[in-house]
């Protein structure tokens, strides 16, 4: 696996210059993102941290918030595994307001029951509970996605046959 994530890494080394030549920020900034998410991986934390960085300056620069969410997210994950969790709460949090503030209710609800883990770590349970509690996510995005799935699926393969989910969730012998 990690030779596979060391490949993935020396090719979008090679995107970015190019992304770079072509003075891309989105681009560029696409592939410090991936970079960083194969270093973390390999738990490269160092790595990771640097590239997710770069990612992050340059979608502040273009004001893609959706992709700034997500990163300040990732680097508040990677602290927390190295358990900083203080600089993990910094970075959640400002990936929360942000998250907020373009209406990713999956999103949020990634990043605040994240927070309440690192509150559970600290000790601080009943601030935990009570945070995780506030997470909503809209599962009807999903159902819709499954089914619009499902029908492509029965599409493609007409003699398919499809199971349900407690079929599926059986514990077979």
């Amino acid at each position: 696996k990690q030779g596979n994530y060391r490949s993935a890494i020396d090719n979008y080394l090679k995107a970015l210059k190019i992304q770079e030549s072509l003075n891309s920020k989105i681009g560029s900034a696409d592939a410090y993102n991936n970079i960083g998410a194969l270093y973390e991986k390999l738990d490269a934390y160092d790595q990771a941290i640097k590239n997710y960085h770069k990612a992050l300056v340059l979608y502040v620069e273009i004001g893609n918030k959706q992709k700034s969410g997500l990163v300040l997210h990732n680097l508040g994950y990677i602290q927390s595994l190295l358990k900083n969790y203080e600089k993990a709460l910094e970075f959640y949090e400002k990936s929360l307001e942000i998250r907020n503030e373009y209406g990713d209710k999956q999103g949020v609800a990634s990043t605040l029951i994240n927070i309440g883990g690192i509150l559970e770590k600290k000790g601080e349970l009943k601030k935990a509970k009570e945070l995780i509690a506030t997470c909503e996510t809209d599962l009807s995005l999903l159902d819709n996605a499954v089914h619009s799935l499902t029908l492509k699926i029965l599409h493609t393969f007409p003699n398919c046959t499809m199971k349900t989910i407690s079929e599926v969730r059986k514990f077979k012998l």
